[in-house]
């Protein structure tokens, strides 16, 4: 992983969060860790960086806003997990509607 970039420390979510590729209607992992400004995901595949996806995903709790956040991420990095055979990527949003970004942050707050 390149050295650390963030400006915001990251959270390790306690729900299992599923995350799909909107493009191809496919499951493409699930999100690990998470900030306001982008989320790291464990995937079976490896994803190529520089790439802008359409993901979505279902909340854990759908009292804290839509049921579904549907964003834009590109990914930044990708390679192989040091504690699984899964592939982390990390991701930087680059779209996300004023419609679903409170449920985002709360999501990133309280989960």
């Amino acid at each position: 992983m390149p050295s650390e970039h963030r400006a915001l420390p990251r959270k390790r979510l306690k729900s299992v969060v599923p995350v799909t590729n909107d493009d191809t209607g496919e499951a493409v992992g699930r999100i690990f860790d998470i900030t306001v400004e982008g989320f790291m995901l464990l995937t079976q595949q490896t994803l190529a960086p520089d790439t802008l996806f359409n993901f979505s995903f279902s909340l854990p709790d759908e009292r804290i806003g839509p049921a579904e956040i549907k964003l834009q991420a590109v990914c930044v990095w990708c390679q192989g997990s040091s504690f699984s055979e899964e592939f982390g990527a990390g991701f930087r949003l680059a779209n996300l509607s004023p419609i679903y970004k409170p449920a985002f942050q709360r999501l990133v707050a309280e989960f």
